[in-house]
C-alpha cells in the first residue's frame, strides 16, 4: 500500500482470506484524499488484522507518524490482536507489533503498530 517508501508489511500475506483485502484499494483512495476514512466491516473482515498495517504502510511512505496506535476494550482482545498479528507478520509481540496493556508494555524501537486498552490511551492523551 505504500507508494513512496518500503513497505513494512506483506500486505497480501496478512489479509489473505480477509474480506477487507478487498476493500484497500477504497482505503487507500479516502486516506490519500481527505486523510480520513471511517472504516465499517462485520466482524471477521479484517478491521482489526489488516487495517492497522495498511495504514502504517501508507503513513510510512508519505513520511508520516512512525507508530499506529489501535485501541481495544479488554487486555485479552488488545493482545490476541498483537499475538495475532504479529504471528502473520513472522515476528514477535514488542518488535513491529506491539501491546501495551496496564503493567504489561510489550513495545520496542521498531514497534510500528502498537495495540492499547481504551484506558491506557485515556492516559497517554491525558499526559
Amino acid at each position: 500500500m505504500s507508494a513512496a517508501g518500503p513497505a513494512r508489511f506483506d500486505l497480501g500475506t496478512v489479509g489473505r482470506g480477509l474480506p477487507f483485502a478487498e476493500a484497500l484499494p477504497q482505503l487507500r483512495a479516502a486516506l490519500e484524499g481527505r486523510g480520513v476514512a471511517v472504516v465499517r466491516a462485520r466482524p471477521g473482515a479484517g478491521k482489526t488484522t489488516l487495517v492497522p498495517p495498511a495504514v502504517a504502510d501508507l503513513l510510512a511512505g508519505r513520511g508520516g507518524p512512525r507508530r499506529v496506535v489501535v485501541t481495544g476494550p479488554r487486555r485479552v482482545v488488545v493482545q490476541a490482536a498483537a499475538r495475532r498479528l504479529a504471528a502473520l507478520t513472522g515476528t514477535r509481540v514488542g518488535g513491529l507489533v506491539g501491546s501495551t496493556v496496564r503493567g504489561d508494555r510489550q513495545v520496542g524501537r521498531e514497534t510500528v503498530v502498537e495495540f492499547v486498552t481504551a484506558g491506557v490511551l485515556v492516559r497517554r492523551l491525558l499526559g
